[in-house]
């Protein structure tokens, strides 16, 4: 691709990358943009099934960055104008912030409604064994009594047809263009239940601090499909032991658990009180 080719990228900025890889604003000598996203320096992420998702979800016509070039350790995405919805969001007025709540929303569901050909219909079973797995290989102790209550209250759940879920759902993984369009961004794009997807983004941006941004993300959602209420403090629950896991999987040391106790002390609270 010509694009990307001769040697004439520059780096403008470098963007948040947040836990997993860095990212980058190029521009190559004509002026074009685009996003660069790298994991040189963090092998456990598979590369190779983000793009394949943003390649895939793209030609499906749903809303994310257009997919340009991939490397054996980067890939390059199209450049949106306004960046992270949230600093849009937090800058903008309140019948602006309103209409960007009801796109966020619609923006999630829409992922929902994709047509799936193959089902996964083992969701709440496989995301339990992983949570058991990780939690006996750091040694969480703590965490053994919360996953027990939802191993026993699992098998009262009513199963609902699985779906594609996003898996990490808020407004620091949407962008944001001139025209105010979203874009989905950092999709470990797989199959489950979209009441998981709902309930994280619902317990995320509730143990953020974002309670009625949280509340009013619900509320439009449940407007879109009323069945998400059903068992939706198990999947509560069940959001919140799973990024328990996921810090301590991927936090090596007590420094990076650190950083995050505060989020930490936030879900347990929210555990205990299931």
């Amino acid at each position: 691709m010509r694009f990307f080719e001769g040697g004439n990228l520059k780096i403008i900025r470098k963007l948040d990358g947040g836990f997993a890889g860095d990212i980058h604003l190029i521009e190559t000598a004509d002026g074009a943009r685009s996003i660069r996203k790298s994991y040189a320096n963090n092998p456990t992420v598979d590369l190779d099934a983000e793009w394949n998702a943003l390649v895939f979800l793209h030609g499906k016509g749903y809303s994310v960055p257009k997919p340009l070039h991939k490397t054996a350790d980067e890939m390059y995405m199209q450049y949106i104008n306004n960046g992270v919805l949230w600093d849009f969001y937090q800058a903008t007025d309140t019948a602006t912030r309103h209409d960007l709540l009801d796109k966020f929303t619609k923006l999630l569901y829409d992922l929902h409604v994709l047509d799936v050909n193959s089902y996964n219909i083992n969701f709440i079973e496989n995301e339990l064994a992983e949570i058991k797995n990780i939690l006996k290989e750091k040694q969480l102790k703590n965490y053994f009594s919360a996953l027990e209550k939802l191993e026993s209250r699992s098998v009262n759940i009513a199963v609902k047809t699985p779906c594609f879920i996003h898996r990490d759902y808020h407004p620091w993984n949407v962008l944001v263009d001139t025209d105010e369009r979203l874009y989905a961004a950092d999709l470990p794009l797989s199959q489950g239940d979209f009441r998981f997807d709902v309930a994280w983004t619902f317990m995320l941006m509730s143990r953020s601090g974002f309670r009625e941004f949280a509340e009013k993300f619900l509320l439009e959602y449940a407007k879109l499909n009323s069945s998400v209420y059903d068992d939706f403090d198990f999947y509560k629950s069940l959001a919140n032991l799973r990024w328990l896991a996921n810090v301590s999987k991927f936090a090596h040391g007590q420094a990076e658990l650190e950083c995050f106790r505060h989020w930490i002390r936030q879900a347990e609270m929210f555990l205990e009180r299931e």
